[in-house]
Formats: C-alpha cells, sequence, structure tokens
C-alpha cells in the first residue's frame, strides 16, 4: 500500500536469467532451494518470504489503480488536479459506491477490512497480491497465451520497508509484515475513504498480512530481493507444468494489463 497522494512506486522487476523451468517439478525444485536459503530459523508459522506470479514478463508490477484501464478512466475526469489526483478521485468514488452497494454484507468491518475486500472482489486497489505459497503462484504464470512464457517472482517482504523509514509524525517505521490494525496501514487505507493526506509524510510501500483474506498483500514496489523465475509457453506446460481442467471455467485474467 502506498499512504500518500503522489505518484505512488511501482515493484521493478529483476530481468530473468538462466534457464526457463519447463515443468512443474523443476519450478518447485527452484523455488525450494531459494526458500530455504533465505527462510530464518525459528521464523514462525507465518513465512515472510513471498511469491508472485503473473502471465508475461512486466517492466513493472503496477497495482489496479495505476494500469492503463483505470489510468485512462482516471484521465477522463472533469477535474483541475494532476492525474494523481484524478486518479485518486476515481478510486475514493469506486470505494465509496463499493462500500454503498455491499453494506449489508460489510457491516462490521473496519475501513481496512472493506478496502481489502475491495481488492478480493476484484476492484482496483492500491493493493499487489503476493503468497507464502510459491506453487499456487505458478498457477497465475501459466495462466497466458500459447507460447508466451510465465514468471513467478519472490522476496523477503520485510524488505520493502527501507532501514530508515519514517511513518507518521517522524516515528521510526520498523521492518515487519504489518497487520491491517497497524496504525499507518489504517492512515494509508483511510486516504481512499477521503481522509486528510498529511503535509511532508514520505510514502512508503507496506506489506501487510490480512485478518480477513487469507492471501497476503503488499504495496506497489519493492526494495530487494525479488527472484524470478521463468515458464516456458504453454506449447511446452503439458511436461508437467499445472494447467486448468478440461472444461473448466476459464477465470478472468486478474493479473492482465489491459
Amino acid at each position: 500500500m502506498c499512504a500518500a497522494s503522489i505518484e505512488m512506486p511501482v515493484i521493478k522487476t529483476p530481468t530473468p536469467n538462466g534457464k526457463p523451468v519447463k515443468t512443474l517439478a523443476d519450478f518447485l525444485k527452484a523455488s525450494d532451494s531459494w526458500h530455504r536459503s533465505h527462510a530464518k530459523i525459528n521464523g514462525g508459522m507465518l513465512s515472510d518470504l513471498w511469491y508472485r506470479g503473473v502471465n508475461q514478463e512486466f517492466n513493472v508490477q503496477a497495482p489496479g489503480v495505476y494500469r492503463p484501464g483505470f489510468t485512462n478512466r482516471a484521465k477522463g475526469k472533469v477535474l483541475k488536479e494532476s492525474i494523481e489526483g484524478k486518479r485518486l478521485r476515481l478510486e475514493r468514488d469506486a470505494i465509496s459506491q463499493f462500500r454503498s452497494a455491499g453494506a449489508a454484507f460489510l457491516q462490521g468491518l473496519s475501513r481496512t477490512q472493506i478496502y481489502f475486500s475491495a481488492q478480493h472482489f476484484g476492484m482496483p486497489t492500491r493493493l499487489l497480491d503476493w503468497s507464502h505459497q510459491s506453487a499456487g503462484r505458478s498457477v497465475f504464470a501459466c495462466d497466458g497465451q500459447d507460447g508466451k512464457d510465465g514468471f513467478v517472482y519472490a522476496m523477503d517482504a520485510k524488505q520493502i520497508i527501507p532501514e530508515e523509514a519514517e511513518g507518521r509524525k517522524g516515528e521510526r517505521l520498523y521492518r515487519q509484515v504489518m497487520t491491517m490494525r497497524h496504525a499507518v496501514v489504517e492512515y494509508a487505507a483511510g486516504i481512499s475513504f477521503w481522509d486528510a493526506i498529511d503535509k511532508g509524510f514520505t510514502p512508503h510501500v507496506l506489506p501487510v498480512r490480512p485478518d480477513v483474506i487469507s492471501r497476503p498483500r503488499a504495496g506497489s514496489r519493492a526494495g530487494t530481493g525479488l527472484v524470478p523465475w521463468r515458464f516456458r509457453g504453454r506449447d511446452q506446460r503439458s511436461r508437467g507444468a499445472p494447467r486448468a481442467a478440461e472444461g473448466q471455467r476459464p477465470r478472468r485474467n486478474i493479473r492482465s494489463e489491459n
């Protein structure tokens, strides 16, 4: 998540190198090796090593409100503001409608929980999906066009936050995976609900583990530690990579850049 209205940083993805993996077994072997070399001893049940799968290569990993479709809609706003201001206005309008339309189902949820729920149901937000399960992300990497390579990226989520980062009012922002109840997370979500923006606040990307939605979600930029794996195009995936079952209705591609 980003906690300011200035243009939000995006995840800059490293250039893949080495040989692409061709089967699920090859991928699990490679990802397991990386995970073991980066996992912390006695790190607890919830891992800070997160994975993200995409069905084509992008220079950056941008959340929904920064993808072309949403940005083009924001440009159509008749406002004397920058594109970032128009984008925020469109996001706020969409969140307001989501909150009103789902009022019967959202009772008792905090604004942060409502914001994460909006992402879960496919509304463009400033959240970006990650998971601590590498195998599950390989499905998204293989959900692409014939002959196109897919990619899975890995990172240590805590490294998103700079060492000397400051939160609100100059308080130190510690390197940690945050909950939805963290003060800075609540502040960042509140901006999309028409809360005022602090002057002089430095925006940061926040790694957040949701309370009510099982998949971890992170903000729009990773600092270091991204590791890519490349999947060969679908014409070679029959050698063991995951595919949708025959006759299964295809899901909407949530990784599309339009």
